[in-house]
C-alpha cells in the first residue's frame, strides 16, 4: 500500500511503505483480508502481487483498499471463495449521543479513537480513545457470513457486548458494500460482454 503526498487533507509528507508503522499494518491486514477469500491452493509456487495507491485519504483507507482490491482480483480473474467487502464502525460519546456510525470519515475517526491519524486501520500511539468510544475496521465475506478482519484497540467499558454491538452494525455496512460492489461486477461485466459482440457503445470525444 502507497499513499500520495496530496492524499490525506493538511498534509504534505511523503510516507514510506517500507518504513511507516501505519501503513506496514494496514498492508498486512489487506494480505490477510484478501488471502483468506484466494483460492491459493490453485496457484502453487506462484505470487500474487495487489499494490493500492491512495489518491485520497479522508478516512477508511483500509476499507476502500481491500473493496477496490477485491474487485481488481475479479477483474484480473483469479478466483476467489467469496467476496471480501469491508466497511468500519465506531461509537463515541460526541453531543450526548451514543448512536453508531458506519463509514467514519477522517474526523469521526479522530473523535473515536483520540488520535490524529485517520487512515484507518489502528490509532496512533498513546491514542487509544476512551472506554467509551470505539472504532472498528470490519472485512467479511457476506455470503458466508464469515468476518476475516476486525481489529478494535479500544478499551471497552461495555466490554463484549458493546464490541458485538458495534460488531454486528459493521457487518451490516459489508452487505450494503456487497451490493454495491456486486452491482458494479455485473455492470463490468455487461460491458465485456457487449463488447465482445461488437454491441459496445463507443463515445466520440472531440
Amino acid at each position: 500500500m502507497r499513499t500520495t503526498p496530496f492524499s490525506p487533507p493538511g498534509d504534505r509528507r511523503v510516507a514510506n511503505p517500507a518504513t511507516d508503522r501505519r501503513l506496514i499494518e494496514q498492508s498486512h491486514l489487506l494480505q490477510t483480508a484478501l488471502s483468506a477469500s484466494i483460492l491459493l491452493h490453485l496457484f502453487p509456487k506462484s505470487k500474487i502481487s495487489v499494490t493500492v495507491m491512495v489518491l485520497a485519504d479522508d478516512g477508511g483507507r483500509l476499507e476502500a483498499s481491500i473493496n477496490a482490491a477485491t474487485l481488481a482480483l475479479m477483474d484480473a480473474g483469479i478466483p476467489l471463495k467469496d467476496m471480501v467487502c469491508a466497511c468500519s464502525a465506531g461509537r463515541w460519546n460526541a453531543g450526548g449521543s451514543d448512536e453508531i456510525v458506519v463509514d467514519l470519515n477522517r474526523r469521526e475517526i479522530q473523535a473515536a479513537t483520540g488520535s490524529a491519524g485517520g487512515g484507518g486501520g489502528g490509532s496512533a500511539p498513546g491514542g487509544g480513545g476512551t472506554s467509551d468510544t470505539i472504532y472498528l475496521p470490519v472485512a467479511m465475506m457476506p455470503q458466508r457470513g464469515t468476518v476475516v478482519l476486525a481489529q478494535c484497540e479500544s478499551r471497552l467499558s461495555g466490554g463484549a457486548e458493546a464490541f458485538g454491538e458495534v460488531l454486528e452494525v459493521a457487518m451490516r455496512g459489508c452487505q450494503m458494500v456487497m451490493e454495491i460492489m456486486a452491482a458494479a461486477v455485473r455492470e463490468r461485466g455487461m460491458c465485456l460482454y457487449k463488447a465482445k459482440e461488437g454491441k459496445a457503445d463507443v463515445i466520440l470525444v472531440d
